[in-house]
């Protein structure tokens, strides 16, 4: 009798698979953790299973085993059509046949929207052996959260000895919201040093943040171009931007050049000769208005 009531009864508590609302930037790779019953459903909730939520091209991973008081062979699919059957369309989103109670089934694939998912939004999962006792909602998401990384300026030109600045800023994109580590990069090395204001942000949902990069030269930097990759990372995903650099020779002020020597005594002896000639029609003109004015 006892024996009998220990198989009527459920099974231990089992924490349930939790719906995910990932932070992260897609895609990434999630995994869900299953345990099937026919009696007590997905993780043993005896009701709809554990939500699963992800985004178009994720890479889903689920981990499925069988429990311990269920003698019974079981299979995960998609069911798109609510038919409660595997269609020739579901075989992609259909994983092998488990039956193990210690041993995890591995069943993975990629979520690829109008590919082997119909769209986006919600669709019921089941045992293709047990579907009207053992099933759950998956929801496919069209974008997650993401952010962007600029630089502006996009290109400097930095004279040797000298430094320039750029605005590096981490935008929010489709609401994401988080704190993004930042890292730069020089190529080739040797050249310019890199230096950046802060070495994270924290961005806003919707909004964004920046901080300066200044690159800066010795009056040894070798001229030429360089690449200076600027990137923003948080746990799963990283993005990138790039600041083109040119260092330059420091431009010289040309000094006046010395007016030659002739140039000067041509312009001294022309003066010269044109004084000397007023000097002379001057004194002509005093002659004359003297002997006229001496006239009876």
């Amino acid at each position: 009798m006892l024996l009998l009531l220990a198989f009527l009864s459920p099974p231990p508590f089992q924490p349930l698979s939790t719906v995910t609302h990932p932070a992260a930037a897609s895609p990434v790779h999630r995994t869900f953790w299953l345990t099937g019953s026919s009696n007590w459903g997905w993780n043993l909730t005896q009701q709809i299973g554990p939500q699963l939520e992800v985004y178009d091209r994720d890479n889903v991973t689920l981990m499925l085993i069988k429990h311990q008081f269920d003698g019974i062979t079981h299979n995960w699919f998609l069911d798109f059509n609510n038919n409660f059957v595997v269609d020739s369309n579901e075989q992609a989103t259909s994983s092998l046949d488990f039956s193990s109670t210690t041993q995890y089934t591995n069943f993975t694939f990629t979520v690829t929207v109008e590919g082997n998912i119909p769209g986006t939004g919600s669709w019921n999962y089941r045992c293709k052996y047990h579907p009207t006792s053992m099933f759950g909602v998956f929801t496919v998401v069209s974008t997650a959260p993401d952010f962007a990384v600029t630089s502006t300026p996009a290109s400097l030109t930095v004279v040797r000895g000298s430094s320039n600045t750029s605005t590096i800023r981490a935008v929010s994109v489709n609401n994401f919201m988080g704190s993004v580590t930042l890292s730069t990069t020089v190529s080739p090395g040797g050249g310019p040093t890199a230096v950046l204001g802060l070495g994270g942000l924290v961005v806003p949902a919707g909004s964004s943040n920046s901080t300066g990069l200044t690159v800066s030269t010795t009056a040894s930097t070798p001229t030429g171009s360089y690449t200076i990759s600027v990137t923003a990372s948080n746990s799963t995903v990283s993005r990138s931007t790039q600041v083109s650099v040119t260092v330059v020779e420091a431009v010289s002020q040309p000094s006046t050049p010395p007016v030659p020597t002739l140039i000067f005594a041509g312009v001294i002896g022309a003066g010269v000769i044109f004084l000397t000639v007023a000097a002379l029609a001057l004194a002509r003109r005093r002659k004359r208005e003297n002997k006229t004015s001496s006239s009876p």
